[in-house]
């Protein structure tokens, strides 16, 4: 059995790599934000932590004040700071992954995707020699000569991890738009995740094109990546094409910061050759990564665990899911899955725009009509001046697009209590927001406003052309 290496190089790259995508995450994503979404006030802040979503989750006993919160982000982004550069890394790995799960888990109203690749790829980076090079501890001057390739079972279970974050990402995009090749293309006129120029290039055919090489790069990534012949070449070309893949995507689309943590994973697959045209030490040198029995059965029932959940959302998703024999068979897991907000490695679910994109590309703002029948824009932003933007905030523009979901399908009116919980967070949210912002009693009423347009309608006129809808009136939360 051929047993896959990493250079060292790669993975010192790689840990300044995953440093930066958690540390972008912090400062841009939460402590630039920090009283939007951790004031009493904010989107995350008292009105969360009330709430039964979070109380009745698994971490909900952590309920910080506003400065215990503060003090622990400004914590964070000193052990965050310090991995990256490896100094006493073996301990900061432990810690700013421990915080890392501790920020983005607890208050996971606000969690996107990347922030899922970062838990399930960091989890088996603690078991890898990340200090070796480009590090304080190690020294940085010479490590481009330490032509050492790093093999053993932890380099075997990230890079089964990584390819099942493909390949099942793949397997999820089973929509007639990844089959046709429209799927990127009606992401382009998303009115949330697109930029301002993204939909010029709506009507080319190198869109459909691209589509197709996305999907089947991901379908085909799990068996590339273990590929016994040319491993070498074979992993270059999909460190290349991820991040020629991810870099484009972020050109086109507001996604968060999936670019820097596929970025991390792209170097992470940089072979021996590759470091080769820049060090003068040719001679490689190759060891194993030398674990102690009870490391080496920690890494195994990870790997199970990933790996029966990973089937699970898979096979959840097709007919088969509603026979007796897989409910009977999936009740054994059932409670281990069941805990992913507890322990987020569990949750490996891995289905951006799967099965297929949203058709519904309009958006949620909020109206006050007053006295003199005037209609004022009461979100951050006029959408309408601003490429259909009700707000700066990049994390709260996530949450628009679960709330949008939940308008569009009426789920607010179901009986639902997650649901229903999601959508009053928001609306308390933003309610507290105009109380700050406007003498509410000068308005007549104030409403939850939905400018919907599909995917078929923008197809159908060439523009977007949006339907009014008034979702409910927004009444006064205390």
């Amino acid at each position: 059995m051929k047993i896959y290496g990493l250079d060292i190089r790669s993975l010192g790259l790689f840990r300044i790599l995953l440093g930066i995508s958690i540390l972008y995450d912090l400062i841009f994503n939460k402590l630039l934000l920090f009283n939007e979404l951790y004031d009493i006030d904010g989107l995350i802040g008292y009105n969360f932590l009330k709430n039964s979503l979070h109380t009745n989750s698994l971490l909900g006993f952590i309920n910080l004040s506003y400065y215990e919160l503060l003090f622990l982000h400004i914590f964070a982004l000193i052990m965050f700071l310090l991995f990256t550069i490896g100094y006493f890394t073996k301990i900061t790995s432990v810690i700013s992954y421990i915080l890392f799960i501790l920020i983005t888990h607890t208050y996971f109203y606000t969690m996107i995707g990347a922030d899922q690749i970062v838990v399930a790829i960091f989890t088996f980076a603690l078991f890898l020699p990340l200090n070796e090079t480009f590090s304080v501890d190690k020294g940085f001057l010479k490590s481009i000569d330490k032509n050492i390739e790093v093999k053993g079972l932890a380099i075997t279970a990230i890079l089964i991890q990584i390819s099942f974050i493909f390949f099942f990402n793949s397997l999820s995009k089973n929509g007639d738009d990844w089959i046709n090749g429209t799927a990127i293309k009606y992401t382009l006129i998303d009115t949330i995740i697109s930029r301002r120029y993204s939909h010029v290039l709506f009507n080319f055919k190198i869109i459909c094109f691209l589509t197709y090489i996305t999907h089947f790069f991901q379908l085909l990534f799990l068996f590339l990546i273990f590929f016994p012949f040319k491993n070498s070449k074979i992993r270059l070309f999909l460190s290349l094409t991820i991040l020629a893949i991810h870099w484009g995507i972020y050109i086109l689309l507001d996604v968060g910061y999936f670019n820097i943590i596929c970025s991390s994973i792209s170097v992470l697959l940089l072979p021996n050759h590759f470091w080769n045209y820049f060090s003068k030490n040719n001679e490689k040198v190759i060891t194993t990564n030398q674990l102690k029995k009870h490391v080496k059965l920690t890494l195994i029932i990870l790997l199970l665990l990933i790996t029966q959940r990973n089937v699970f959302n898979f096979l959840n998703m097709t007919i088969l899911s509603k026979t007796k024999k897989f409910q009977e068979i999936y009740s054994y897991f059932k409670p281990i899955n069941d805990i992913s907000r507890c322990f987020p490695l569990i949750s490996q679910f891995w289905g951006m725009f799967s099965p297929n994109p949203p058709h519904e590309i309009g958006f949620v703002t909020i109206e006050g009509i007053k006295k003199d029948g005037k209609t004022v824009n009461l979100s951050q932003l006029d959408p309408f001046k601003n490429h259909y933007k009700t707000t700066t905030n990049n994390v709260v523009n996530k949450v628009m697009l679960t709330i949008r979901s939940i308008y569009a399908s009426n789920h607010y009116k179901n009986k639902d209590s997650i649901t229903k919980e999601v959508v009053e967070i928001w609306e308390n949210y933003e309610w507290r927001k105009i109380e700050k912002k406007y003498e509410t009693n000068e308005f007549l009423k104030i409403d939850i406003v939905f400018y919907s347009c599909s995917v078929e309608e923008y197809l159908k006129n060439g523009s977007y052309h949006f339907k009014k809808i008034l979702v409910k009136n927004l009444k006064q939360k205390s």
